[in-house]
């Protein structure tokens, strides 16, 4: 799996060995990095907790040039369907159609649930000195 808590750990690591590699010192390292992890991890828990908590009504429409677009499926769901919907909010998903740049620069980290970046941060600060690589 591309974004797996395996691969993302191999990338920290790799990224920390990098930066040792410049004389940058792990110490000096630790708290930017777990600031960082800290920020993602609330990020991730905040948008899950709001998907949670309200009722949110998905419209996935096909992207056409000549189609539909936000605003007319906005108009038409606010006259004609949500007087009979207890949604408390809408979003509609049109994809743009995929061009080169999607095609090669695919890739986008994720967690997975119960993973923590600013564990995972923790672990490999502790486990990886500029004495433990090797050259």
């Amino acid at each position: 799996m591309q974004n797996s808590p395996d691969n993302f750990q191999n990338l920290v690591a790799n990224f920390i060995k990098r930066l040792t590699v410049r004389e940058h010192s792990v110490e000096h390292l630790t708290p930017l990095l777990l600031q960082a992890a800290t920020t993602l991890d609330k990020t991730v828990n905040t948008k899950a907790r709001q998907n949670d908590e309200d009722t949110t009504l998905f419209i996935h429409w096909r992207h056409h040039p000549k189609g539909l677009q936000r605003y007319d499926i906005h108009a038409l769901y606010n006259t004609i369907l949500q007087p009979h919907l207890d949604f408390t909010n809408t979003t509609i998903a049109i994809p743009r159609p995929k061009n080169l740049k999607d095609i090669l620069t695919r890739a986008a980290l994720s967690t997975t649930d119960g993973f923590s970046i600013q564990v995972k941060i923790k672990h490999l600060t502790k486990a990886t000195t500029p004495t433990s690589y090797q050259y």
